[in-house]
This record gives structure tokens, sequence and C-alpha cells, in this order.
């Protein structure tokens, strides 16, 4: 089963290698007499369709966690808790690919939020783990 496995990803990438990068290297070597806004506008129509499937997957399934890193990283530049640079970091690394991913895709899928998603769990474990210790001192009763 592997051996025939190999052999037919060997022939596909073979056939479809060709394909992977036409989109691409058509869209850089195009010259024409098109201006600059239309150049614009054809870039926006050919993401357009990316970038509805990735914040529709991103609303669906991961709303929470977005707002969670949103409110973790709020809390790790505003001092509230101890400032580390993991955490900026990954949230730079999310949000940019809200935008990127987008971008550079040629294939509009929801997996793509997984690029999203993966980052910015780091933040939103630190906006889940001050919400807990918030509510774990409140909790708690005074003596």
């Amino acid at each position: 089963m592997f051996p025939e496995l190999v052999q037919v990803t060997y022939d596909r990438v073979i056939e479809q290698y060709s394909n992977w990068f036409d989109p691409a290297s058509e869209r850089a070597t195009t010259t024409g007499e098109s201006t600059l806004q239309e150049r614009f506008d054809r870039f926006f129509e050919e993401v357009d369709g990316h970038y509805a499937i990735l914040l529709e997957a991103l609303a669906y399934t991961c709303g929470p966690l977005i707002a969670f890193s949103a409110f973790g990283y709020a809390l790790d530049r505003l001092g509230s808790i101890r400032p580390r640079h993991l955490v900026p970091f990954a949230a730079y690394c999310g949000y940019v690919s809200i935008v990127g991913y987008p971008i550079g895709t040629d294939i509009g899928n929801p997996w793509i939020g997984a690029h999203v998603v993966v980052p910015l769990a780091i933040p939103a474990g630190v906006g889940v783990a001050a919400v807990f210790r918030w509510g774990w001192r409140r909790s708690r009763p005074t003596t």
C-alpha cells in the first residue's frame, strides 16, 4: 500500500508541478497597457473571495479565540501583566496572517485559517489566564 501511495503521489507531482507556479508567474510577467487602477481592481477581484472564505471560517469557528487574543495582547502591551516578547510576536504573526495568507494563496479554503489561529492561541492563552486569575482572586474569601 505504501509504495503505491508514493508512486501515485510522485506521478501527481510530476503531472501538476507546472500548474503550481503559473498563476503567480503570469501575474508577475504580465505586460500590457493596463493602468495602475486596473491592476489594483484585478488584484482585489482575485483575492476578494479568499478573504470572504477566511473571515467566514474565523467568525464561525474561533471568534472567542480572536477576542481573547486581542485582550491578551492588550494586557501584555499595557503592562497589566509581566510583559513577554513572545506574546506580541505571536499576535503580530496572527494578525498579519489575516491579511497575508489570502493574498499569498491561490487556493481559497477555510484551512488557511489555521495559519491565523495557531499564533493567536498564545496571546489568547494570556487573556484567558488573566480572566481566570482575576476570577480566582475575587472568588476567594478575604480574611
